[in-house]
C-alpha cells in the first residue's frame, strides 16, 4: 500500500510543501442491525461507492477487520485529489476534496448507494463518536475539572 501510495502521489501535482495533507480516510463500520450474513455485501458497495466517489486510482487502503469493539468496520484510506485547471492534470487537495458539503452530504450519499443496491441497513443515526461544543463549553469543561482537582464542591 506505502509503494502504490508513493508512485500515485507522484504522478499528482502537491504544490511542493510539507503540510500538504496527502491521506484521507473514511471508516465504515456495520450497522448493529444488520444481519452477519449480509456484512460480505454492506462492505463490498461501501468500498464501492467510495471508490467511485475518490476515484479507485486514489485508492491506498481499503480493509475490513473487527478490534476489540466487536463492530466490524471497513478502514478507507485515499488520496485526496482533484482536477487541476492551473497546471493540468490533477492535484492534490483534501480541502476540494473533504469540504463542508462532502461532509454534509457524506452519508445520504452512502444510505442511498447501499439502498440501490438493495441493502437495508442504516449507516446515518445522527449520533456520532465526537462531541461537538462550543468555544464557551470548552472553556467552562476545562473550569469545571479545575475546580474538581483543587476539591471545589458544588
Amino acid at each position: 500500500a506505502y509503494s502504490y501510495y508513493q508512485e500515485r502521489k507522484d504522478q499528482l501535482y502537491g504544490y511542493g510543501r510539507a503540510d500538504v495533507k496527502t491521506l484521507a480516510g473514511w471508516v465504515v463500520t456495520a450497522p448493529r442491525d444488520l444481519p452477519a450474513v449480509q456484512h460480505r455485501a454492506f462492505f463490498r458497495e461501501s468500498y464501492n461507492f467510495l471508490a467511485n466517489r475518490y476515484g479507485r486510482d486514489n485508492t491506498v487502503l481499503a480493509v475490513v477487520h473487527q478490534d476489540e469493539s466487536g463492530a466490524p468496520h471497513l478502514h478507507y484510506n485515499f488520496i485526496p485529489a482533484v482536477p487541476d485547471r492551473k497546471h493540468g492534470g490533477e492535484k492534490i487537495c483534501a480541502n476540494d476534496v473533504l469540504n463542508p458539503r462532502e461532509l454534509r452530504d457524506f452519508h445520504p450519499a452512502l444510505q442511498k448507494h447501499l439502498r440501490d443496491a438493495g441493502i437495508n441497513a442504516k449507516v446515518h443515526t445522527g449520533v456520532t463518536g465526537g462531541m461537538n461544543r462550543t468555544v464557551k463549553e470548552l472553556k467552562q469543561e476545562r473550569e469545571y475539572k479545575r475546580d474538581i482537582e483543587r476539591g471545589v464542591t458544588f
